[in-house]
């Protein structure tokens, strides 16, 4: 039976996801065929990320308080899912920091560039949560920007079509590939350690039906 690939479209927060994580975990446990689960954001985080970029860009005084906010956001989210566990909450606050970091230099990079910065690391963040929440046995957590990767990006292209199917091939029969996954949705890694987000849905649903991988929106 062919590999598959289950897409997960955003959500409208990660309370949503904490509420349909028995379908999730059902659909992954009946059908041992799939190996990539995708985590592609949740529109609640996006906003409070978008509110923060803009402030911050505009330079305004508010950025320390929408992120003070973030921060509590995303302890609640632990705590409330999983209190004991010390690993995700070093993870989470370790990407905190980095816009801890962010903040504290200033906006010295394109608008682009920071918008990247931070959708990466919303993402990641929520990939981790993700992996926690639904306690697959055998599965791993994979960034993104190992799988998926441009030489440049200063064009801001992503990877082609042909680089897409490529890397899903890859993943889905190199022996040597940790698999299964769940990893994150339109995310790409530079050469020049760089993050891009770009739109991979598309790409990622031609790939794989030109390799005959059942792609599923859950």
């Amino acid at each position: 039976m062919n590999s598959k690939i289950l897409w997960l479209p955003s959500y409208r927060g990660l309370n949503e996801m904490i509420n349909r994580k028995h379908n999730i975990k059902t659909r992954i446990k009946e059908d041992d065929n799939y190996r990539l689960i995708f985590f592609t954001g949740t529109s609640l985080e996006e906003n409070m990320f978008d509110e923060l970029l803009s402030v911050f860009i505009e330079g305004k005084p508010e950025p320390r308080k929408i992120f003070d906010e973030i921060k509590k956001h995303y302890q609640r989210v632990v705590k409330g899912l999983s209190p004991d566990d010390d690993e995700l909450l070093t993870h989470i606050n370790d990407y905190l920091v980095e816009i801890d970091w962010l903040l504290d230099d200033g906006p010295q990079d394109s608008e682009e560039k920071i918008r990247d910065i931070m959708q990466t690391i919303q993402l990641l963040m929520g990939s981790r949560i993700a992996t926690s929440l639904l306690k697959l046995d055998d599965w791993s957590w994979v960034d993104a920007r190992d799988l998926f990767w441009v030489e440049e990006d200063y064009h801001r292209t992503g990877p082609s079509d042909e680089k897409v199917k490529s890397d899903l091939r890859n993943l889905v029969t190199e022996k040597k590939s940790i698999l299964p996954v769940i990893t994150q949705g339109n995310l790409v890694g530079t050469d020049d350690n760089n993050s891009l987000f770009i739109d991979l849905e598309d790409p990622m649903k031609k790939a794989a039906k030109e390799l005959d991988i059942d792609f599923v929106e859950l």
